[in-house]
């Protein structure tokens, strides 16, 4: 077997793995910087990162690489800028927001999306990450885009 097939392969056991392994039960993420609840009310009460009149999150510049379950869920979202460090967003971090746009194309660590991420957003424009392992079209379940995925 050559090199390009046996990378294919071990990408493919890799995804496997992730898809039968919720990302919060994988200790590989433990020590990364994480969004919690907590920390994701901080963050929208802070000018620097939320922007009010525009309902834009803009982490962009932080150094957080996993957004957790929750965090964001139901804040009046209609922009978001994630971290360019992200790794990770949680189920339900974006649920039930005004988000009417998601492109990931920037985002080179980003290695999973868990589904219902952003459950009940607007998404009409969706551009996932390049280097994507786990994503599901869950993860924007309740969302315009969605019909993009039907066959």
């Amino acid at each position: 077997m050559d090199q390009k097939n046996q990378t294919k392969l071990n990408l493919l056991k890799l995804k496997e793995e992730l898809t039968n392994l919720k990302w919060s039960e994988n200790h590989k993420y433990d020590d990364f910087n994480h969004i919690s609840s907590a920390k994701a009310l901080e963050l929208l009460e802070d000018s620097e990162y939320f922007y009010k009149d525009t309902k834009t999150l803009d982490l962009w510049d932080t150094h957080y690489e996993v957004i957790d379950e929750f965090a964001f869920h139901s804040k009046g979202i209609e922009k978001v800028i994630l971290p360019k460090r992200i790794v990770v967003i949680a189920k339900y971090s974006f649920a039930n927001n005004m988000i009417k746009e998601l492109d990931l194309t920037n985002y080179k660590n980003l290695e999973v999306i868990e589904d219902y991420s952003f459950f009940y957003n607007r998404i009409t424009n969706f551009q996932n990450a390049p280097n994507i392992l786990l994503f599901t079209k869950k993860a924007l379940h309740k969302n315009p885009v969605t019909e993009q995925f039907k066959n």
